[in-house]
């Protein structure tokens, strides 16, 4: 079985530079699923090859120094993110493959895409764009098992303390600290490097993590920009100002019998997958068929009035909906959208999150469940509950019978009384239409990596 991701090394003789450089001089190739994501042509031997000479130093050195951004933190489209994510940023005088890794927490996407062909460059990648999903432990292992093997070359041929080995034994000694994985956690999900928080500014997001709990706490984190995220006393004041209320202690979502059942979510299957599954076995149970859902119907579901649905009490300030419990003696739910098919979405997001909580979860410990823009597993699996249970796949394919323009796309759109977006998403899911990366607002919808690789 071939397998989701490998780095092969070996190592080649280099009689220029540092020492760590020079014994770890190696032709390193990348494959995922079988795939070659490491395939150039080499213009001064005008020949294929499929491992490029490389520092083998240098990647487990940027391995090791960002390790906890590239295990948790989201795709964010910023300089920062590339630096922290993109195998270009390494540097060094060397020709690195135009490869990123974002992860949404349970899963990593690799991202390669063919660099372009520069006068005078002597090495070009020409590998096709494509997107690899790798669980996350399986990251972690090909990681680990790489930087072990560039360590022991460093023993075996230059003995003595490397940055490598010092910035390693950090890495590993966190990752064994509850204390520190957490907060090591938490600034990766704020696009932060290790240290960059101070102990002041953990102290005040610890406390608030107490009052809505720790998940939520890294939702909001994970979608932050610039490290600021809303703190618990103003999203109580959103609540107050533009929530509507549950209703005393009232289960919000106690009329989608789904509960009763396993969620999908809890499962190993991607984001899409699980929410999709999950709306339609609330499709099935509530004897939905392919008909669109009124705004009543929505509202039921939910356990509330259909005037939650209507444009007063938008939200203003963060860009983010929110279900909240007991907030201020009561429970309530916040909109952010204006429109009537972005708040229709940002509500079916919310009953999905609470769908697919998982089984034994302690309402008590996670009291708030937001909504956000950003690329997080739970996140996009909310998208992908709103898409499947607002705009059912099946229904819209049937609808669009193989004619996938914009302006059929849009007629099936209305039609379900859902954006555009979400009609491209559902698309794109199911492989109707190619991948795109939509810009997340209220009404988005889940974007889905294919299983293996997808060119």
């Amino acid at each position: 079985m071939q397998d989701s991701w490998e780095i092969d090394v070996d190592w080649q003789s280099l009689e220029d530079g540092e020492p760590e450089e020079a014994a770890c001089f190696a032709e390193i190739g990348m494959r995922s699923y079988g795939v070659p994501l490491t395939q150039g042509h080499d213009k001064l031997l005008n020949s294929l090859k499929q491992a490029p000479l490389l520092s083998g130093y240098h990647l487990a050195l940027w391995f090791a120094s960002n390790w906890w951004r590239l295990r948790w933190e989201p795709r964010r489209k910023s300089t920062a993110w590339a630096l922290a994510h993109s195998m270009a940023s390494i540097g060094e005088g060397y020709i690195w493959p135009d490869i990123d890794f974002a992860s949404d927490g349970r899963f990593v996407l690799l991202n390669a895409r063919p660099t372009m062909d520069r006068p005078g460059t002597p090495f070009r990648y020409i590998t096709p764009e494509t997107t690899s999903v790798i669980a996350a432990a399986k990251f972690e292992a090909v990681v680990d098992e790489f930087v072990a093997t560039v360590v022991q070359r460093l023993r075996d041929c230059c003995p003595g303390a490397t940055a490598l080995d010092a910035t390693w034994a950090a890495v590993g000694e966190e990752r064994a600290s509850k204390t520190m994985s957490a907060k090591r956690k938490l600034e990766a999900l704020l696009g932060l490097d290790p240290d960059d928080m101070d102990d002041d500014r953990y102290a005040e997001l610890q406390a608030d993590s107490e009052r809505i709990g720790v998940t939520a706490l890294q939702e909001l984190a994970a979608a932050s920009e610039h490290g600021a995220i809303p703190t618990a006393c103003e999203l109580q004041e959103m609540g107050r100002a533009s929530g509507h209320p549950c209703g005393g202690f009232v289960r919000f979502g106690q009329a989608a019998p789904v509960r009763a059942n396993e969620p999908p979510m809890a499962a190993s299957g991607q984001a899409w997958e699980a929410g999709g599954a999950t709306a339609r076995l609330l499709r099935d149970q509530q004897r939905l068929g392919a008909d669109p859902i009124t705004n009543r119907m929505l509202s039921e579901l939910c356990g509330l009035q259909p005037r939650v649905l209507q444009k007063a009490r938008t939200a203003t300030g963060p860009g983010l909906a929110f279900f909240a419990r007991g907030m201020a003696g009561k429970n309530c739910i916040v909109l952010r959208a204006k429109r009537e098919e972005g708040r229709r979405f940002e509500l079916a997001r919310l009953l999905g999150d609470e769908l697919m909580r998982e089984k034994d979860e302690p309402l008590e410990d996670e009291p708030f469940s937001p909504a956000t823009h950003s690329y997080t597993y739970r996140q996009k699996a909310q998208r992908a509950f709103a898409a499947e249970l607002l705009s059912p796949f099946q229904a819209v394919d049937g609808m669009l019978d193989g004619d996938y323009s914009e302006e059929a796309q849009q007629d099936v759109a209305a039609h379900f009384n859902v954006s555009a977006v979400a009609i491209r998403t559902q698309l794109a899911n199911h492989e109707r239409i190619d991948r795109f990366e939509p810009e997340w607002g209220a009404a988005g919808a889940g974007l889905r990596a294919a299983p293996g690789v997808r060119p």
